[in-house]
């Protein structure tokens, strides 16, 4: 299963970070290794079911969306 999370780096920006997990246990067992190295704010756990899109990505954190290309 596909996962995605958000995680805030220190110097403020918020990336997306999409891993693989076998189930929720896996995908929050993941969150806690990242906030382990340093990754403190980690937050907004989704499962990316199968077939997900850039536009669906979008449409789940439109906070994410860069607006200039």
């Amino acid at each position: 299963m596909r996962w995605a999370v958000e995680s805030e780096l220190p110097k403020g920006a918020v990336v997306l970070c999409i891993f693989e997990a076998e189930d929720e246990k896996e995908a929050q067992d993941y969150i806690l290794y990242m906030r382990g190295v340093g990754h403190s704010n980690v937050f907004n756990l989704k499962h990316l079911p199968e077939g997900t899109t850039i536009a669906d990505l979008r449409r789940m954190f439109p906070r994410r969306v860069c607006t200039e290309m």
